[in-house]
């Protein structure tokens, strides 16, 4: 009686579990899905299920692997989370933080999303970011790292030599950049025969198929003994006014060939052989793995805020290691400089070093985790979770500059080390609702009526404040607690025992995890 008395109040006053259904969080919180094993790369992702159904087809958001087949996968229940119901009622909530909290629309439902804007502040949602009263509202590294959404891991390669359309993204000059299990090996110290020299490990985003971006080649004319495309329908086409080669989106194999085939010119053949290669390498997008791919679902918007996490094991030499992002808008390099001693960031637009350090003696000694990251216009240098210095900050982004389609590269000059993995993330893009880039929102702070602003993290399918009725808002009176741990995670493994089948739920420890 005691017992059962005590787990009564617990869960009436101090923590409480509740079941995440829709995938408006995802990939921070899950609801029903699938998991779908990339058949080309092995990577393991989840498939959101809407409506009681999951689409037949699945594209893997690692190696671009599309037309995975899932009808023959079971479905697997939404994440569970513990609820601590007390949190808000001894301190504020804070910006980024998730919590739970009764709909505005329909108070018999429980909603979890994460909070970005605070009594009587102004947010905006602008061309991915989120602005309050006028400025970027910046994200710290735990925030990043609980929402940061994997655009590539190198430890999962798809199968050598199964097609033509998938090459390496991570790509390094020979004979220096040598491949390692799920990295890389480099030594460019001087020798006898040779000077010490920069060499470069460089990512660009191989896609297989499809893209909204344009390609541009120069061609000095078109071959007379092929047969003119027309712009308005052909993806390859010819601009007479630029003299440039086109190519709208990533160029199939069965174009490339007829294109080749079309003419003995040795020049225009060679052309549409870097086109091809070129079209293939886009910028990246907010595609989400999980959603339905339908318009509207994401892979719409460019993302330029990145981050490249890496475990570094140096060896020796007296020289630099570097890594640089690119945005498009700059090129800022985080140099390691072991004959100085000193660890600096830079710009390219810049001459001397925004930021600088002394280098920690550990890089020296031991394998060390290095995390770059341009979330939300600020540069940020992290080993071993401690940034080195302060976060670069920068001005917002202006509209219409060129995405990059090489977006990071590693770079080594007189040492030897080598880098034990590889993984490249995004930073989730917020669209403002009705197809606007931006939009903005007046929060009330009376008294009686404190308004909040909540966003999923999986931006293009979530319901949250862009689009309830602005009669209809979220205050104080609502929130019921902050989730910290989904526990208890399970999924749905198929049983044969002789002529009979069936289905039984298995503990998934691999799901079990803080939330932040």
């Amino acid at each position: 009686m005691c017992l059962a008395l005590a787990v009564i109040l617990f869960k009436a006053f101090l923590i409480e579990g509740y079941v995440i259904t829709t995938g408006s969080m995802a990939p921070t919180l899950l609801g029903y899905h699938k998991q779908i094993v990339c058949p080309s790369c092995s990577y393991e992702f989840a498939l959101g299920i809407s409506n009681g159904q999951a689409p037949a087809r699945a594209v893997c958001p690692n190696c671009d692997f599309a037309g995975i087949e899932t009808d023959s996968l079971v479905f697997n229940d939404g994440d569970q989370v513990l609820v601590s119901k007390s949190t808000f009622n001894w301190r504020w909530p804070h910006r980024w933080e998730v919590a739970v909290f009764r709909n505005p629309n329909d108070t018999s439902e429980a909603y979890v999303k994460r909070i970005v804007g605070l009594p009587g502040e102004q947010v905006q949602v602008r061309r991915g970011d989120v602005f309050v009263n006028g400025q970027i509202a910046r994200k710290a590294l735990d925030v990043q790292r609980g929402l940061r959404i994997l655009v590539h891991d190198h430890a999962h390669q798809p199968v050598a030599n199964e097609s033509d359309d998938w090459q390496p993204r991570w790509t390094g000059d020979q004979p220096w950049w040598q491949p390692r299990s799920a990295g890389f090996a480099v030594d460019t110290r001087p020798e006898k025969d040779r000077a010490a020299q920069w060499a470069w490990l460089t990512y660009r985003h191989w896609i297989r198929r499809g893209g909204k971006h344009s390609t541009r080649l120069k061609l000095a004319q078109w071959p007379s003994t092929a047969a003119l495309p027309n712009p308005s329908f052909d993806p390859v086409f010819y601009d007479e006014k630029n003299s440039e080669l086109v190519c709208r989106g990533a160029m199939t194999d069965e174009t490339r060939e007829r294109l080749r085939d079309s003419t003995n010119d040795s020049k225009f053949r060679t052309a549409i052989e870097q086109l091809y290669t070129e079209s293939h390498i886009a910028p990246l997008t907010d595609f989400y793995a999980y959603n339905r791919q339908i318009p509207g679902n994401g892979d719409s918007a460019v993302v330029r805020d990145l981050m490249v996490a890496t475990k570094v094991d140096f060896k020796a030499g007296q020289g630099e290691f570097r890594i640089e992002m690119n945005d498009g808008l700059d090129v800022y390099a985080w140099v390691f400089d072991t004959r100085q001693q000193q660890v600096r960031l830079q710009l390219r637009g810049s001459g001397a070093p925004v930021r600088t350090a002394p280098l920690p003696a550990k890089f020296a000694r031991e394998s060390v985790l290095l995390e770059m990251s341009l979330f939300d216009r600020q540069v940020m240098c992290v080993m071993d979770g401690n940034l080195l210095f302060e976060p670069w900050e920068l001005p917002p982004a202006p509209r219409g500059k060129t995405a990059p389609r090489r977006q990071a590269r590693i770079g080594a000059n007189g040492v030897r080390l080598h880098v034990l993995s590889l993984q490249l993330f995004r930073d989730v893009y917020y669209t403002a609702d009705g197809g606007a880039d931006t939009k903005t929102w007046e929060l009330a702070d009376r008294s009686d009526h404190q308004e909040f602003f909540v966003l999923g993290d999986n931006s293009p399918i979530s319901v949250d404040s862009r689009l309830w009725n602005r009669e209809v808002v979220l205050t104080s009176q609502l929130f019921m607690g902050k989730p910290f741990l989904v526990h208890l995670p399970s999924r749905t493994a198929q049983l044969n025992l002789g002529n009979w089948q069936g289905r039984l739920r298995v503990p998934d420890f691999s799901r079990i995890r803080y939330i932040r």
